[in-house]
């Protein structure tokens, strides 16, 4: 069976740890990337923990039949709650309400177990509630912190929690991954995992894209299309980027990858990675026309948009000064897409 967590080794062997040694933390944070199974192992951790059969083997297995595991799958097992922010934060009342459900005795399991989901979203209030519990554990209580931002809960939190981290794979490992998994070819998974940045989540929901092949033609015309298009041309292309709401973070992804590998094809001539690897023709013959240097800039100038996308600037003004910049930089009158040849 896999879960969205399998590929973290680390957290696997300590929470298995735990189990079989019955050396279980009153407190946990789960923290890592988004993506990387932190909520999934959560609840299955919480699972095994109030299993009735063995719980190693069914946080191993993922599969258990036993009334506590078979109640925990619905979502209605009587001691595991699962706590979310009401809104923009975790308010104070879901706090005491937790701490008041920990002071009880499990009704038909060996703990009660509560997983705060997106921890760092704690106003104020809700952490320093937190702390007292921490500070004064009930004994069969088990508490699990899950967050992408760890640093943002208070240290008096962080220092009474075990760590738990979840982590981006190497690229090479997810792509494998993900072969094995989908049936991808070798140069598909490459190029995948290397935009989902080794991401499990994040190279899954690509996987799943439709859109993926538009946004990388799209991508192929911002890096190498532009030669021979006037204003107006230039003015639709960046309407057209604009439009792509959900998937401008995409193609500006792929934008990069095929900058990246004209920068390693320029830079030489003996074999290059790649990740465009099953474009390598189409990406020598428009290496070869323009300098290194010229590479290195427009890389550079994607990389900015993308930082100034992150700060909410004006994401029109953004992409047209990006298109026309790579014109001026990359295209000139005459020429045509090296893909399109």
């Amino acid at each position: 069976m896999t879960r969205p967590w399998s590929s973290q080794l680390m957290a696997a062997a300590i929470l298995g740890g735990a189990l079989q040694s019955g050396r279980v933390a009153h407190a946990y944070i789960f923290c890592g990337p988004k993506g990387t199974g932190k909520l999934a192992c959560a609840l299955d951790f919480a699972a095994a923990l109030n299993c009735q059969r063995d719980g190693f083997e069914r946080f191993q297995q993922g599969v258990c039949e036993c009334d506590s595991c078979r109640r925990t799958q619905a979502v209605v097992h009587p001691d595991i709650r699962l706590l979310q922010p009401a809104g923009a934060k975790i308010k104070i009342d879901q706090i005491r309400y937790l701490i008041k459900e920990l002071w009880q005795r499990p009704f038909a399991g060996k703990y009660k177990i509560h997983i705060l989901d997106q921890a760092d979203r704690c106003n104020v209030e809700s952490a320093n509630s937190i702390l007292k519990i921490l500070e004064d554990p009930p004994g069969q209580a088990v508490i699990i912190l899950v967050t992408d931002k760890p640093s943002t809960l208070p240290a008096t939190v962080r220092s009474r929690c075990q760590f738990v981290r979840f982590v981006n794979l190497p690229i090479e490992e997810q792509g494998r991954r993900l072969q094995s998994k989908y049936g991808l070819a070798a140069d598909r998974a490459k190029l995948i995992a290397t935009l989902g940045e080794g991401n499990p989540g994040r190279s899954e929901e690509l996987v799943a894209n439709a859109q993926l092949d538009r946004y990388r033609k799209l991508a192929q015309t911002v890096v190498t299309g532009l030669g021979g298009r006037n204003d107006w041309e230039l003015f639709a292309l960046v309407k057209e980027l604009e439009m792509e709401k959900d998937g401008l973070r995409d193609i500006l992804h792929l934008v990069c990858a095929l900058l990246r590998d004209l920068v390693c094809l320029s830079a030489t001539d003996q074999g290059v990675d790649l990740i465009n690897c099953d474009k390598e023709r189409e990406l020598a013959l428009a290496a070869r026309g323009i300098p290194l240097g010229k590479w290195y800039q427009a890389f550079s100038l994607v990389q900015e948009v993308e930082a100034d996308l992150e700060r909410n600037i004006n994401k029109r003004l953004l992409l047209e000064g990006l298109v026309f910049n790579l014109h001026t930089l990359l295209a000139t009158d005459g020429t045509s897409s090296a893909f399109d040849r």
